[in-house]
């Protein structure tokens, strides 16, 4: 059975809460932790970082795998496939939701469910061309950074025969083209000359 502290206490943290967020609030948080866990109440994701299962059932709303990846690694940014995907460059549903974030991690994958969180590190001078999306509690780069920072990533453009080039403003792309190395910068130059309707 389940006492009504734990549910009245679990009803008051956040959807996603950190061991720090439960120190504040409770004597014995580990102790907590594992006896909610063992009850199916909260969701262990990576360690510090926990899922409030109750809350979520209660609200009727579990969080996007883009604002886990948001959450648990700060500041960072949703970019490359998972981006596209979502402002509509990229049919293709990926599997991974890549983060881009300045901070090192022990891990640099992390899985959620059938999906998977993938953290790339990137300059400071790069982390920049993103919006927060008030529906995913999550910073998600514009389709433009999006394609950039893949080229980036991958060494390559990506999916270019699937690519619904008419989501990208050409102008923008370009702009943003020039605070990349070189080798971006060509890459995109020819997708461009490929395709001039891009705009």
């Amino acid at each position: 059975m389940i006492r009504k502290d734990t549910l009245h206490f679990l009803s008051t943290l956040p959807r996603l809460f950190n061991t720090t967020d439960l120190q504040k609030l409770h004597g014995s948080p580990s102790i907590f932790l594992n006896r909610a866990i063992k009850k199916g109440l909260v969701k262990r994701i990576i360690r510090g970082t926990y899922l409030n299962i109750l809350k979520c059932e209660m609200s009727g709303r579990w969080p996007d795998i883009a604002e886990i990846a948001c959450h648990i690694r700060s500041p960072s940014y949703v970019s490359a496939e998972w981006a596209m995907n979502y402002r509509g460059l990229l049919l293709q549903v990926p599997y991974a939701c890549t983060a881009v974030t300045l901070v090192h991690g022990r891990r640099k994958i992390i899985p959620y469910g059938h999906l998977y969180v993938e953290y790339s590190l990137i300059k400071k001078d790069l982390f920049f061309g993103f919006r927060y999306e008030r529906e995913l509690n999550a910073s998600i780069a514009i389709p433009e950074k999006a394609l950039l920072d893949t080229i980036y990533l991958r060494r390559r453009v990506p999916c270019e025969d699937e690519l619904e080039l008419d989501a990208l403003n050409q102008k923008i792309l370009q702009e943003m083209s020039f605070r990349y190395p070189k080798s971006v910068q060509n890459k995109v130059a020819r997708l461009i000359r490929w395709n001039p309707a891009t705009d």
